[in-house]
């Protein structure tokens, strides 16, 4: 598994090991494979109002997207047509919106940022929350991720 970061100079506060084991341990308990990649970008507030306003027609700053790249074949296997790299997409997280939340919540803002993070993995790996069963399954792994 790899990461790709991208991430502004003054937001390199993340761990890439980290990620890549919330990343190894997310796959272990959905029974996916293990050679994926997962592009992370953490921007500011103007940065992902833009893909938020593109990509959603949503005109305000978030805190975490997720775009897929792959094309779902079976519920193990998402592949990137043409490439034999499973690329399971872009997660892009708000550095300014974590801080906030974080404050809100009275964590650490690494804190805020891995549960971003997970809750943004999810979403690549076809969980929603759109319906109330669907949020409550979500709910249930970011736990079980968040304390392994």
């Amino acid at each position: 598994m790899k990461i790709n970061l991208l991430v502004e100079d003054k937001y390199r506060v993340v761990d890439n090991k980290k990620f890549d084991g919330i990343i190894r341990r997310t796959l272990e308990l959905l029974n996916i494979g293990k050679d994926v990649t997962v592009d992370l970008a953490i921007v500011n507030d103007n940065e992902i109002r833009k893909y938020n306003k593109a990509y959603r027609s949503i005109d305000k700053a978030t805190d975490v997207l997720s775009f897929p790249f792959w094309k779902k074949q079976r519920k193990d296997s998402f592949v990137v047509p043409d490439q034999k790299k499973k690329i399971i997409g872009q997660i892009i997280i708000s550095y300014p919106r974590a801080v906030i939340q974080a404050k809100e919540k009275k964590l650490p803002v690494s804190r805020e940022l891995t549960i971003l993070f997970i809750h943004g993995l999810l979403h690549l790996l076809g969980h929603d929350h759109k319906k109330p069963k669907q949020k409550e399954m979500m709910i249930s792994l970011e736990k079980q991720i968040l304390k392994n």
